[in-house]
This record gives structure tokens, C-alpha cells and sequence, in this order.
């Protein structure tokens, strides 16, 4: 072979092995925990930042998580809880970190650490950034508790910390610090279908596995719709967005989907609405939502502060944009149909919700002549929603079978 054409070769061999290598396992989906229960993995804002939910018997938990090649590091906890990703780098160490309650508002900015010494365990000074880029200082003690690693910084005159820490391998570890029960995971991406993850809870020497299986659940494609008629459902710009076409006897119908945990909520009409779905997590009610005017697919956010879900509630939010708004947001009953309307200035905006369990309620929102329903894909290829309208509390039952053509 002429010189050229074996250095041509090598040159496209050397940078193919490369981009293979780029390719990171992607962890996104919903995951059935062995034992029982799902983890739902989505993405949020910043590169390789991912939102975490389990849904176990003993109740729901909310995670913040970051991707390091085919290892995905997560730390759950209430909503003040963070997550570093640090590394040894020469004669120190050097971590970024972001948390779960600040992450969204800051655009998914990290957070920044370093600690001076090669070897891992024992106090010394600490110098970051945090999220908004003021710099802090202070000093890191990190000490072996078993398996895992009891981290304690002091900032400043007085700000305390404490945290618990996971190797990832020889020359990184994870931590997640915050308050009361809290927790850090690493997850192992490797297997095809099946996921290994270590986990320790802060003031547990032990370390615990969880095995994860992925389960597919893509609305993607061409659906039956009982009777007589069809749903198109094709994947939209966004992470879990999707738009579906409904063909049936009494005309067309178009919407826009929300993909979480194995449920596609879906805003509807002659032309799409919006959707939304809404969480109980500590006593908030916090609410993720798009609709068919969101650029790039992203998501807006909502904090409804109430022990209560009927009544009437102080709201703060931020669109996907990034901007943030407040206002108030009232929830009535109507039957087995929840009603909400937004204030938000001077302006008003109507929804209809139903609830998907005690904690969760989805909700479509739009001008008018709107519609939600909500379709449970756990089921496989035979799927049954449940659906309403903004002039009517009656809810109805819509079955689809996955067409194979």
C-alpha cells in the first residue's frame, strides 16, 4: 500500500476507534428496580446531567445524577441535596458539582472544587466556585467509614456540610452531601440490558446493590384505535416529547405528549395543547410542562407550595427559556375532573387535570376546545387511556393496539 494511503488509513482507523469510544451508553429511560419499584432516568439541563425518580413500595425519591463515561453517578435526597463528581488530577483533586433544587435555575451550570494532596483521606483547605460563580473557601476532611467515605467541609466562619462518598474507580469518587437521609449511587451503563448500581446511605458504613433492567416503553408508531380509527404517535424535538395524529370517524385530532415514568400525558383538540404533569414531593407540588410553542423541546418548571392539592396556591416557575414568572394557580373539583386557572400578571390560563395516584397528577392546559388524556404504556402493545375535557367532569377510556405494519 502507498505511504499515503496506509496513513490515509490509519488516520480514518485511529479516529473511527475514537468515536466508537465517544459513544457513551445512555442511561435515559424507565428502569425496573429488582425487588420492585422503577427508576425513571430524564435529562436535565446541562451536558450529562440527568433527573432521577424511584418509585418503590417504600415510597418516592427524587435524585439528581451525572454521566461519566458508562458510569452514571447519582445522589438522592430531599431538595437541597447535591452530588460531586471529583478526581485526582497531579498532586490534587479536582471536583464539579451541582444539586438537585438549584440545578434547573442555574441552566445546569456546575459547580467547582479542589483540594490540594494526592492522597484522598485526611483534612486540608478547599477552594471552589459555586453555582451562581461566587468563590468560597474553607477546609475538606474526608475519613473511611467502611466501604465508603464520610466527607465533612466547614466554609467560611460557620457554613458545615456533610456528605457520604463512593469510589467510581482508582481515581474518582462520587459524593453526595445535604441534610437529613440522603444517599449516593454509582451505576454501572456496561450491560446491554441490565444495569448494577452500588449505593450508601449517609451514616451507613455499608454498601448496598441495586440491579436495574430497562424496559422498553416507546409510543412510537402506528396504533388501532377501538373501534374504528388510528393514533400516529412520532417522536418530537425534546427529551420525551412526542406528537400524535388521531384519524377517526368524527375528524381529525392532533396532541402533544409528556413521556414520564411510563405515561404519556398527552394535551389535545383540533390543534395540540399543552401537558403537564405534576409530583408531590415534601410538600410542594412540583410540576414539569411543554407545550407546542417550546422551542428546542424543552421543558418549563412549576412549585406549587401545599400540603392540599385543591384550593388555591401561590405559584413560581420558570418557562423553558429560562425566565421565571409567579403567580397564583387554583385547583377545583368537578366530579372525577380536576380544574385548574392560572394567573399569571394579567393574564389567564385554564387546565384540566386527573389524578394518577395520590401524588401525581397529570394536566393538560390550552385556549379551548381542549382535551387531556393519559395513556399507561406499562402494558405493553395493548394500552388503555383515560381522558377528559375542560367542559365536561366525565372521564372516558380510549384502548389502542400497536399496529406491526
Amino acid at each position: 500500500m502507498p505511504r499515503l494511503a496506509l496513513t490515509l488509513a490509519l488516520t480514518l482507523t485511529t479516529t473511527l476507534c475514537a468515536a466508537a469510544r465517544a459513544v457513551d451508553p445512555d442511561p435515559k429511560g424507565l428502569w425496573e428496580v429488582e425487588g420492585g419499584g422503577t427508576l425513571e432516568v430524564t435529562a436535565a439541563r446541562g451536558e450529562g446531567r440527568y433527573h432521577l425518580r424511584w418509585e418503590t413500595p417504600g415510597g418516592g425519591y427524587e435524585g439528581i445524577g451525572l454521566q461519566q463515561g458508562r458510569r452514571l453517578v447519582a445522589a438522592w435526597g430531599p431538595g437541597a441535596v447535591g452530588l460531586m463528581l471529583t478526581r485526582r488530577q497531579g498532586d490534587g483533586w479536582v471536583g464539579e458539582w451541582t444539586t438537585l433544587a438549584a440545578g434547573e435555575a442555574t441552566g445546569g451550570v456546575l459547580g467547582r472544587e479542589a483540594w490540594p494532596g494526592a492522597a484522598l483521606e485526611g483534612e486540608r483547605d478547599v477552594t471552589g466556585a459555586r453555582l451562581d460563580g461566587r468563590p468560597y473557601a474553607g477546609r475538606v476532611t474526608v475519613a473511611r467509614a467502611g466501604e465508603a467515605y464520610d466527607v465533612r467541609w466547614t466554609i467560611g466562619a460557620g457554613e458545615r456540610h456533610v456528605g457520604v462518598g463512593l469510589p467510581v474507580d482508582a481515581s474518582t469518587v462520587t459524593i453526595a452531601f445535604g441534610e437529613g437521609a440522603f444517599g449516593v449511587a454509582v451505576y454501572d451503563l456496561g450491560g446491554v440490558e441490565g444495569v448494577e448500581g452500588r449505593y450508601c446511605a449517609h451514616g451507613a458504613d455499608a454498601v448496598g446493590i441495586e440491579r436495574l433492567r430497562r424496559l422498553s416503553r416507546d409510543p412510537a408508531g402506528r396504533w388501532a384505535l377501538e373501534p374504528e380509527g388510528t393514533v400516529t404517535v412520532t417522536p418530537a424535538e425534546g427529551d420525551g416529547r412526542f406528537d400524535l395524529r388521531w384519524e377517526t370517524p368524527t375528524g381529525p385530532y392532533e396532541g402533544l405528549g409528556l413521556l414520564r415514568g411510563g405515561r404519556l400525558v398527552v394535551g389535545w383538540g383540533r390543534a395540540p395543547a399543552g401537558a403537564m404533569l405534576v409530583r408531590r414531593q415534601r410538600g410542594v407540588w412540583v410540576g414539569e410542562w411543554t407545550d407546542p410553542k417550546v422551542a428546542e423541546g424543552r421543558s418549563g418548571l412549576e412549585r406549587w407550595p401545599a400540603a392540599t392539592l385543591v384550593g388555591s396556591h401561590a405559584v413560581e416557575g420558570r418557562n423553558p427559556s429560562g425566565t421565571a414568572y409567579v403567580g397564583q394557580v387554583e385547583v377545583t373539583r368537578q366530579g372525577d375532573v380536576l380544574r385548574l386557572r392560572w394567573t399569571v400578571g394579567d393574564r389567564q390560563h385554564h387546565g384540566v387535570g386527573l389524578l394518577l395516584d395520590a401524588d401525581t397528577l397529570a394536566v393538560a392546559f390550552g385556549v379551548e376546545g381542549f382535551g387531556l388524556i393519559v395513556y399507561d404504556l406499562r402494558t405493553g402493545d395493548r394500552v388503555e387511556g383515560r381522558w377528559c375535557t375542560l367542559d365536561d367532569g366525565a372521564v372516558g377510556v380510549e384502548r389502542l393496539r400497536r399496529d406491526p405494519r
